[in-house]
């Protein structure tokens, strides 16, 4: 994320140097066309009201104005679930967009349904690569011209191939598991400079594509980037898919190069609705100039508020309740889903950074993520249990929560699964799902009854298929991921453990995990996802309506998943069930050794970064006792009583890092000191009689 910063400041600074061809119109002009676009709404169809009055409003002004959409307009909010998406298409129509293209998300109730919708609709799809295979033809047109304010513009749709493993890949197969439709991944760059040329034929004055591509964690190969450099004839990029912010080169946004060397401006929205973009366009003899940029939803509904046709128009949307597709219409179903309490959080629960709202839940572990896979491996009474992050959508508050705010956590309403499965493709699954870091993944696994170490310094070992699903490891390259423990025992590769989830990930190879196929069925279609965690969140015998804050107060998780990064240490944690006594050691060796004696192995304590303050490690050979400190006065004062100085066992984080607590046993013959990120752990010692000694050090995340 930081590189990609850093290079639209580079730009920035290049296209003021350069004054490229893309600049901005004269300060008070209205422009001779203006686009305004979303893209990654998401069931988010509040918004529309005040983006059907902005349009309004904009017309008043003297704007000519084109409405579109980039995709994944529906499915992420309960009001789609309850329609299968109708009630984003239907009111797409009522707020008046012109032309819209498929996301990923539009299959999410298979591709029959996505049809009907599109019958549904008051506006014309487009897409230059989705092409049923059978029939071999487009379902829907490439592209589309509009005459306006006596100009001609071209829109070329195009969608991700990421879309069969982003939505699901067994949508797109017939019963035997041969792909039907295709997203023309092994021509993408001839498919879509096709269907230019094609548009270019009309002989319109400018060309946009509207994508839903992306860049941020999508597919090398696939990314807007991508195409934009490896097709011509595009004048801008209108993008979805990733939910990045890119107003447009006047704010920092992208400026890439087709195939010709022409710059090509990329925009996109974010996600919700929480931005409208605006394309303003003015026609010169030496071509189009295009502003982009992004107009807040809070800044649209002042500019609406402003104008009384545009309130009108924003009221015609919002509509009346008995009103057929109108926002009351549709939102009139998921009141009751919204008020009543069912439960009550002790603590918030993320899939966003607290501090900084970027989205953390596919790249690292949360506590939401922990709570998700807990509520299914305590439904579903299985070994272990995964989440993908990407089906893990909303923070859970902290306070009353209600049925919404916890179908708000798992919108999809996937079925739900347990399957037999040995060892060896559990690893296989936690390596495709680790592939992608340190960039997102919605295939990041968070897990339940299992623990393990992703080492994001190694180079992927994992070979994609054509469609970006998990083909095979390349056993000439080292893994990823390692330490793997299941329950407290190490992953047995060739043991069977019972292995629950959703039947998109576990049957219909959602986010490329076809490792799970033809396995031995356990169950399979029962309860959706978001009905095992009310289940777990509410039952008298599970959390019995309160989400403890001493098991999920922690938004990092319970440390079930280790990321090293370059220059980390890993720190082996085992425990004798003779002594009661815990050891942290960075030598792997030793670790073996003790393993060997009948020490437990526990997987890593903590990592310790390369750099930091040092920690002290000390020996007392009468007491057969480790000890560690960041003091170095405590560790001077023990060797003049005698112990043994180790040297540095490793180094710990600065201050912002991870709290290891220290306990201390006054009864334990060696004087034992047990250090721990796990504060349910300490708290669990203490109540056995330990003495709680504070914060040892700070460990890394």
């Amino acid at each position: 994320m930081l590189k990609r910063i850093f290079s639209l400041f580079l730009t920035l600074a290049m296209m003021l140097a350069f004054l490229p061809v893309s600049v901005t119109a004269e300060e008070g002009t209205v422009p001779d066309v203006t686009i305004l676009y979303t893209n990654d709404v998401h069931g988010a169809i509040e918004g529309y009201s005040t983006l059907a009055g902005y349009r309004k409003a904009l017309e008043n002004q003297g704007h000519h104005v084109l409405l579109v959409d980039a995709g994944d307009s529906i499915q992420g909010e309960l009001v789609d679930q309850l329609t299968k998406g109708e009630a984003s298409v239907v009111t797409m129509g009522t707020v008046g967009y012109d032309v819209g293209i498929p996301g990923n998300h539009e299959f999410d109730y298979k591709v029959p349904r996505f049809l009907e919708l599109t019958e549904m609709a008051k506006f014309p799809y487009i897409c230059a690569n989705f092409k049923d295979l059978k029939a071999d033809k487009l379902l829907f047109d490439g592209y589309k011209t509009f005459e306006i304010n006596g100009h001609k513009i071209a829109f070329v749709g195009i969608a991700t191939p990421e879309t069969y493993t982003k939505s699901t890949p067994t949508y797109f197969m017939d019963e035997n598991r041969k792909y039907i439709y295709s997203f023309m991944e092994d021509s993408l760059y001839e498919t879509i400079q096709a269907a230019i040329d094609e548009a270019k034929a009309q002989n319109p004055e400018t060309v946009i594509a509207i994508g839903h591509t992306g860049m941020e964690g999508s597919k090398d190969g696939w990314k807007t980037s991508d195409i934009i450099a490896n097709t011509t004839g595009i004048d801008a990029y209108i993008d979805g898919h990733s939910h990045e912010e890119i107003p447009g080169p006047d704010s920092l946004g992208e400026v890439f190069k087709n195939k010709d060397g022409k710059e090509v401006i990329e925009t996109s929205t974010g996600t919700k609705l929480k931005n409208i973009g605006k394309m303003e366009i003015t026609f010169t003899e030496d071509g189009p100039e295009i502003k982009t940029s992004l107009v807040s939803l809070d800044d649209a509904k002042a500019a609406v508020k402003a104008d009384p046709e545009a309130v009108k128009e924003a009221e015609r949307v919002e509509g009346a309740e008995d009103q057929e597709g109108t926002l009351k219409y549709y939102l009139k179903e998921i009141e009751k889903f919204k008020t009543a309490p069912v439960a009550k959080s002790e603590t918030d629960l993320y899939i966003l950074h607290p501090e900084t709202e970027q989205r953390i839940i596919r790249s690292q572990e949360t506590n939401l993520g922990d709570l998700v896979a807990d509520a299914y491996r305590a439904t579903l009474k299985c070994d272990v249990t995964i989440a993908n992050g990407g089906g893990i959508r909303k923070n859970l508050p902290k306070g009353d929560i209600t049925l919404k705010n916890i179908y708000d956590v798992n919108p999809f309403g996937n079925n739900m699964g347990v399957v037999k499965v040995k060892g060896q493709v559990i690893l296989d699954a936690l390596e495709h799902a680790a592939r992608k870091l340190p960039s997102e993944n919605g295939g990041f696994m968070h897990v339940s009854g299992m623990s393990y170490v992703i080492d994001s310094s190694i180079p992927s070992p994992v070979v994609e298929g054509a469609d970006g699903s998990f083909d095979h490891i390349d056993d000439s390259k080292p893994r990823r991921v390692s330490d793997v423990i299941i329950g407290t025992e190490m992953l047995d590769p060739e043991k069977e453990y019972t292995l629950g989830g959703s039947t998109y990930l576990l049957f219909d190879a959602g986010d490329g995990m076809n490792m799970f196929r033809d396995l031995e069925v356990v169950m399979k279609d029962i309860r959706v996802d978001y009905e095992l965690v009310i289940a777990y969140v509410t039952d008298e015998e599970m959390l019995n309506g309160v989400i403890p804050a001493a098991d999920y107060g922690d938004y990092h998780g319970q440390g079930r998943i280790t990321i090293l990064q370059k220059g980390d240490i890993r720190m082996y944690r085992v425990y004798n069930p003779n002594s009661g006594e815990h050891h942290y050691t960075s030598d792997k060796n030793e670790k073996d050794t003790l393993v060997e004696l009948g020490w437990q192995y526990e997987g890593l304590g903590w990592k310790a970064p390369a750099e930091g303050k040092p920690v002290y490690r000390l020996y007392n050979k009468y007491g057969g006792e480790h000890h560690y400190t960041m003091d170095e006065n405590e560790k001077d004062v023990l060797v003049k009583l005698g112990w043994t100085d180790e040297g540095i066992g490793w180094n710990s984080a600065d201050e912002n890092g991870r709290p290891v607590y220290r306990e201390y046993n006054p009864n334990a013959k060696a004087n034992n000191h047990n250090y721990t990120p796990n504060k349910k752990e300490n708290d669990a010692l203490l109540k056995l009689g330990w003495n709680d000694e504070g914060i040892g050090w700070y460990a890394a995340y």
